[in-house]
């Protein structure tokens, strides 16, 4: 029985190393086939994958990926009104701004014109999300808006000037778009 059992464990055995050779032979190709497979690995920054040799960071599915966030909404805003108002006969004035439409600007600057003795009050200038400014010299004055304080008190020296004498700014002011969102 012994003897059997020697034979019996060499024919296993025998068994044992053809089906060892058998899965050898089919799996070896496999392996080969597994090991020269073309890797993708994770590009460097700024290295172009037009070869196909790497996947870029960002792409879905590598690690740490996670989608660009969506844009913020675009700002809204709102419309800032200035006015000036002026009266040349009584020497007063009255000027806004911050407002949040052109009536409410006129309205202010006048009521302000008037309460410093104005009767005689004019809107000489409404103007929004800009500056404005007023010179005055020798015999003329002048106003202008731009989108700029340096613009408006250029443009309005400038216009003074053509018809008066030592113009100098004597008001300037910006009514600037308000966000609102």
């Amino acid at each position: 029985m012994a003897a059997k059992s020697c034979i019996a464990l060499v024919a296993e055995h025998d068994v044992f190393n053809s089906s060892f050779r058998l899965s050898l032979r089919s799996g070896l190709p496999i392996l080969f086939a597994m090991v020269s497979a073309p890797a993708a690995a994770q590009c460097a920054t700024g290295v172009d994958t037009g070869g196909g040799n790497c996947v870029p960071p960002d792409a879905p599915g590598m690690p740490g990926y996670s989608p660009a966030a969506p844009a913020p909404p675009a700002p809204v805003w709102a419309d800032s009104w200035g006015a000036i108002a002026l009266d040349t006969v009584d020497s007063a004035k009255g000027v806004t701004t911050g407002a949040a439409s052109k009536r409410d600007a006129i309205e202010a600057a006048m009521d302000q014109c008037r309460s410093a003795g104005g009767g005689h009050c004019k809107i000489i200038l409404s103007y929004y999300n800009q500056c404005a400014a007023v010179a005055w010299g020798e015999n003329a004055y002048a106003v202008a808006n731009n989108p700029t304080t340096d613009g408006a008190q250029s443009e309005a020296l400038k216009e003074c000037s053509k018809d008066g004498q030592k113009c100098k700014v004597v008001y300037s002011a910006c009514s600037p778009a308000r966000r609102v969102n």
